[in-house]
């Protein structure tokens, strides 16, 4: 496992007095980006980041890359990130027989008086296309739903593990697949903005 993290410099774009009359101040704490490598035989691993406050703080996928040369490895390369805690961010795949991937991700930190709430979870399908999660109440018309990336166990067969999520309605995040055939697993997470 290797892994790398970078912290931008957001200081003069981001940590701004609000010259425009809506309070002043600093909307983003801290943004940290990085990868994650995971090797030949690996499903799993963590790389630590700077501590962030998890209520306030958003992961976002940023996608893979596979050194992969051969075809029906899609199992080994699709991936799924997780803020696991306030310092940890979690990688995992279904499968990992030869494929080495390197996952990206961005931890954004944003200021209290910008976040409502942030909620995560995953949703496994198994003999299906539609699956639900229930998360605590928000304001539809403030939230959005974020895909954190989804790992599956078919080598070829893209319809049974590449999903999508969608905010349903307040309490419920759906995951859909296009084919009910293997299992495959889908991390989200849901910003409700104030």
């Amino acid at each position: 496992m290797v892994s790398t993290l970078h912290t931008p410099d957001v200081g003069s774009r981001l940590n701004q007095e609000d010259t425009g009359g809506g309070g002043g101040g600093a909307i983003i704490a801290s943004i940290q980006e990085g990868t994650i490598i995971l090797g030949s035989g690996e499903t799993s691993d963590t790389v630590t980041i700077s501590s962030v406050d998890t209520g306030v703080s958003v992961l976002h996928y940023s996608g893979v890359t596979s050194d992969s040369a051969g075809s029906g490895e899609l199992d080994h390369t699709l991936s799924r990130v997780a803020l696991t805690n306030a310092t940890t961010v979690t990688v995992n795949r279904a499968v990992a027989l030869v494929a080495q991937v390197t996952v990206g991700f961005t931890v954004v930190e944003y200021d209290s008086s910008i976040i409502q709430s942030v909620q995560t979870g995953s949703i496994t399908l198994s003999g299906a296309t539609t699956g639900t999660d229930t998360i605590a109440a928000v304001d539809t018309a403030k939230s959005t739903v974020l895909f954190n990336g989804n790992e599956g166990t078919a080598a070829t067969e893209i319809g049974r593990i590449v999903m999508r999520v969608t905010l349903t309605n307040a309490t419920t995040v759906t995951a859909n697949k296009g084919q009910a055939n293997n299992s495959a697993t889908v991390n989200y997470t849901v910003i409700e903005y104030k």
